[in-house]
């Protein structure tokens, strides 16, 4: 074997032990990087479950609410006339005009 033969396996040995080298680390940069990726991910989830909609947990308050107020009503009874708040045509905010129901008269 020549010597020009030899120095070329020596050089294509040397390329692909650097080449190896430069992957492995490589390799453990993407390791690195992965599990830093996992802990984000989680993170995000973990964000994204507390921030959920409320929708079925405001169902389970809004039911034990009304079985409250049924509660008290039972006890207390119904609140007076002039203290219920109707709304005109669906509007929220515009109280329904009652006769009798101005300044002038009170009910003893």
């Amino acid at each position: 074997m020549s010597l020009l033969f030899i120095l070329t396996l020596v050089a294509v040995g040397v390329l692909v032990a650097a080449l190896a080298v430069y992957l492995l680390a490589i390799i453990g940069i993407l390791r690195g990087v992965q599990k830093t990726a996992g802990l984000i991910l989680f993170g995000v989830r973990s964000i994204a479950h507390r921030a959920a909609p409320l929708g079925e947990i405001l169902d389970e308050v809004n039911q034990d609410l009304t079985e409250v107020r049924d509660g008290l009503r039972s006890v207390v009874g119904p609140p007076p006339a002039e203290e219920r708040r109707e709304t005109a045509a669906g509007r929220p905010g515009q109280a329904v005009p009652r006769p009798g129901a101005g300044r002038g008269s009170r009910r003893a």
